[in-house]
């Protein structure tokens, strides 16, 4: 056993106890090659996080982890569309304790897997995540995930006490909020209302969200505007979105609290400087 596996297997086991062995009775005879599926979504799971590769006894160094659980949602969902046993919502915090063990501290927060990973974000101090909610909590008697309404909730937690994580605003978006990615600035927050084909920007002052600007793509000569994923530049000064129904990329130039489209018949490499033109 490699010790990625290992790891992934521990950090697993911490998150959800038990919940190897549930798949495992409820799946393994179904699904012959489970054991290879988990070795890989572990491994895969792990290569995510790059201090993961650091030499020590622990999958991350001097790290939390920031983790979202869809309290409806099980793995084989995703290819039965069936729904699983109702347990809450949550966003958890995992970290070392000071004798090594691991430590948990949960607190409930509407979230969906649906559309992941893009729906967690956390500023780079540490002190605060922001999670979009692309779909809502299913009805008490929903069996199948098309059951499941669209979402419109943007959740903010305070992460200052990783022991006692705490809501500290609840939202209301105008779209059902998909991918979010904080500005490297601090100051702002993209997110996508990804079937509405629009972008939000939110002003985050002191750990709170205003009002929003929201704008429309703007992009001509594209039939389909879903809109999956944001990501800004390190600089700030541009962002990218994928257009999924489209299997295209669009860049964006951010001035003046608004994202202009970058010309897209100009070259990336010209987009990325000072104009998009």
């Amino acid at each position: 056993m490699n010790d990625t596996y290992a790891r992934g297997r521990e950090l697993a086991e911490a998150l959800n106890p038990g919940m190897e062995q549930a798949l495992e009775e409820r799946y393994g005879a179904l699904l012959p090659g489970i054991h290879t599926l988990k070795r890989t979504t572990a491994a895969l799971a792990l290569l995510a996080f790059p201090s993961v590769g650091v030499a020590q006894d622990t999958p991350f160094a001097n790290s939390d982890l920031i983790a979202l659980s869809d309290g409806a949602m099980v793995a084989t969902g995703y290819i039965d569309g069936l729904l699983g046993p109702r347990e809450p919502d949550l966003l958890s915090v995992l970290s070392r304790t000071e004798d090594g063990t691991w430590a948990r501290s949960d607190v409930n927060v509407s979230n969906s897997v649906a559309t992941w990973p893009n729906v967690l974000a956390v500023t780079n101090d540490g002190q605060t995540a922001i999670s979009t909610e692309p779909f809502a909590q299913p009805a008490e008697d929903a069996r199948e995930f098309s059951e499941i309404e669209q979402g419109n909730t943007l959740t903010v937690v305070d992460l200052s006490d990783r022991a006692n994580p705490t809501v500290r605003q609840t939202v209301e978006a105008a779209g059902p909020p998909t991918a979010i990615d904080i500005h490297p600035s601090g100051e702002v927050i993209a997110v996508t209302y990804a079937a509405l084909g629009q972008i939000a920007l939110y002003p985050l002052d002191d750990g709170q969200l205003g009002k929003p600007t929201v704008q429309d793509l703007g992009i001509e000569d594209v039939d389909n505007t879903f809109v999956p994923e944001i990501r800004w530049h390190p600089s700030g000064a541009f962002a990218a979105v994928t257009l999924g129904g489209a299997a295209k990329i669009a860049f964006f130039r951010y001035a003046d609290g608004v994202l202009e489209p970058c010309d897209p018949t100009a070259r990336i490499t010209m987009c990325l400087q000072e104009t998009c033109t």
